[in-house]
């Protein structure tokens, strides 16, 4: 018998229209968009559907418009009668695999989710910077172009030959150029202006605008939830299921 693992995406798979078909065929994903929308305050299917793009993209909206899309498209394939055994998600994606496994509330998850984008998104403005997937260079290589611009960082090694790197505006622009001049460094930058590098944060994590109620969400979810996930879901980091 096949067994099935739902990988759920992170920040960067946003696009206009995304959900239209869900919200226009199954109620379970009109439902979601709703329930998100009472607790937000704000129209995030207008947002998904019709954009604009700019916004669409910004950090603060991006994140929140990806889980609850992703915990949508969920919900259908579970009125639908899909079982799944593991769950994984990338990134931003693992909190989606959260509330699918049963570990996290939806409700929950979606207000950390919205307090985690908009921290993000405020230290972006404080001090712009970018993101860009360097690909076809080896790990070592990537480092060695970090190292020499100064103003970009690994940081996210996804597969072999693929790495992510953040930094300031021109750092990252700098190790793009010369990723490609070194052999096939194609990449592309991030619309995002979030950057996800410890050397590039400015402000303290217990500073960022909706920290502590982060925090509180957290806890809340975690606390209230003494349940054993219903399946199985891999640490991305560890590559372990629990």
């Amino acid at each position: 018998m096949a067994r099935i693992l739902l990988l759920f995406p992170g920040q960067g798979s946003q696009s206009v229209g995304m959900g239209r078909y869900l919200w226009e065929t199954y109620p379970a994903a009109r439902d979601t968009y709703r329930e998100a929308e009472d607790i937000l305050g704000w129209d995030l299917r207008g947002l998904c559907l019709n954009g604009p793009l700019e916004e669409l993209t910004r950090t603060d909206r991006a994140q929140v418009a990806i889980f609850v899309t992703s915990v949508a498209a969920w919900r259908v394939l579970k009125a639908r009668g899909l079982a799944f055994q593991t769950a994984v998600g990338h990134s931003l994606g693992e909190y989606s695999a959260l509330v699918a496994t049963g570990q996290l509330e939806f409700a929950d998850a979606l207000r950390v989710v919205e307090s985690r984008g908009r921290a993000m998104w405020t230290c972006g403005q404080r001090q712009a910077g970018t993101m860009a997937a360097i690909v076809g260079l080896s790990d070592q290589d990537v480092e060695a172009v970090c190292s020499e611009v100064g103003d970009a960082w690994p940081a996210n090694y996804n597969c072999p030959g693929q790495v992510v790197v953040s930094g300031t505006l021109q750092g990252v622009e700098t190790a793009g150029r010369l990723a490609m001049e070194r052999g096939r460094g194609a990449y592309c930058l991030s619309r995002s202006r979030a950057r996800f590098t410890a050397p590039s944060w400015q402000v303290r994590p217990r500073s960022w605008p909706g920290s502590s109620r982060r925090r509180r969400c957290a806890g809340r979810s975690w606390a209230g939830s003494s349940r054993p996930p219903r399946c199985g879901i891999l640490n991305p980091t560890r590559s372990r299921r629990s």
